[in-house]
């Protein structure tokens, strides 16, 4: 009796393995899309962190550029203002010459 027992758990457990067996296969195969999927997540993590990278460079470079740019035009206004000065001063001096020569014509009328 104890013999039958023991082959029928036995039959019993093996019915209950051969059913298990696609569940396994089932969670074995949810394993492996899950690992897929993170080695896909840490793929993308990479080119994100790649792309910012590079979002990152650029955005100094043309800072840069535009500070280099916004410095050159000070410079340029600078020079601007000083010619335009200067060329207000030469046409002061100018008119005073022309004065000046204009008095002496008439000192020697």
């Amino acid at each position: 009796q104890l013999v039958a027992a023991n082959k029928d758990l036995q039959a019993r457990a093996r019915a209950a393995e051969t059913e298990l067996l696609p569940v396994r296969a089932e969670l074995d195969r949810l394993k492996q899309g899950g690992q897929e999927a993170e080695q896909s997540a840490q793929e993308l993590r990479a080119q994100l962190d790649e792309a910012l990278a590079d979002r990152n460079k650029l955005f100094r470079e043309k800072t840069d550029e535009c500070r280099r740019l916004a410095g050159e035009a000070a410079a340029a206004a600078e020079k601007a203002e000083a010619q335009q000065q200067a060329a207000v001063g030469a046409q002061e001096a100018a008119h005073q010459a022309q004065q000046a020569a204009a008095e002496a014509e008439k000192r020697l009328a």
